[in-house]
């Protein structure tokens, strides 16, 4: 793959992570008793390809 244009531009935060490579949200979970909570999930921000960085490519109709 050849050099980013967006990595390799002026930085920009990532509008989904924040700039930080990290995304988290809650999702439900069902426990041994049955009840539903909320289960914390973190992983690397996949918009971004965890770089932090803004990546916004032009689209072409």
């Amino acid at each position: 793959m050849s050099e980013c244009t967006y990595c390799a531009g002026p930085f920009e935060p990532c509008a989904h992570c924040r700039g930080t490579g990290v995304w988290s949200a809650e999702k439900p979970a069902r426990d041994a008793s049955g009840s539903i909570g909320w289960e914390q999930v973190v992983e690397e921000c996949r918009m971004c390809a965890a770089t932090g960085r803004h990546h916004d490519p032009p689209r072409l109709l």
